[in-house]
């Protein structure tokens, strides 16, 4: 088993914090990152382009990967990423953390990374249903992309599943998504429980 975390800010709408954040935040983020930091094998700054299939490239909205040997909320390099985005967050949120049959690499490292999170609760039975939609799901893209994982949330408040697909190219996803198997897989798996799907463009910065 591997461990993913996945940052997603909540940060500020009005003019002069988007401006920031594209010529303040997302430098400092990746001069951050431009270090080694023990423990941490690999970090993907990424920005948002769909949402729940809503076109939000030009929201200025961010995520980004983590691959460590601890979580990364241990390190200083948290502190220094907490200080700099501080001032352009609605509210501060931890990473979440996840353990996932594989590690995050290889599907942030594709042209784009799609997060499928569903809330399963407690309830045993919800997360039996999410990983057997999610299995016919891989089933019906495997011949286009072989780049995804899935796990369960460690530090979430309600316990959430989560897949996640790389896809070589954003018209390779559209071609996909234009087979009624695929639309069906998806939409099947979202209405296990409270979800949300993520299309992010990533940069690897370590």
């Amino acid at each position: 088993m591997a461990t993913t975390e996945l940052a997603i800010p909540s940060l500020k709408r009005d003019a002069e914090s988007i401006a920031q954040i594209e010529q303040t935040l997302v430098p400092n983020v990746a001069k951050t990152f431009k270090e080694p930091i023990p423990n941490l094998l690999a970090a993907f700054l990424g920005r948002i382009i769909f949402e729940d299939e809503k076109d939000v490239r030009g929201d200025s909205r961010f995520s980004m990967v983590l691959k460590a040997f601890k979580s990364f909320l241990d390190t200083s390099a948290f502190m220094e990423f907490k200080s700099a985005i501080m001032p352009l967050v609605n509210e501060v949120k931890l990473p979440q953390i996840y353990t996932t049959d594989v590690g995050p690499i290889a599907v942030a490292e594709a042209v784009l990374t799609e997060f499928v999170r569903v809330e399963v609760g407690e309830d045993g039975e919800n997360k039996k249903i999410a990983e057997e939609k999610w299995s016919v799901f891989c089933d019906a893209v495997k011949a286009v992309t072989g780049k995804v994982l899935s796990g369960m949330s460690v530090n979430v408040e309600i316990k959430t599943w989560m897949g996640v697909v790389g896809w070589d190219s954003e018209e390779s996803r559209q071609h996909t998504f234009s087979d009624s198997k695929v639309q069906h897989g998806l939409k099947e798996l979202l209405e296990v429980g409270n979800s949300s799907d993520l299309v992010i463009d990533f940069q690897r910065l370590q």
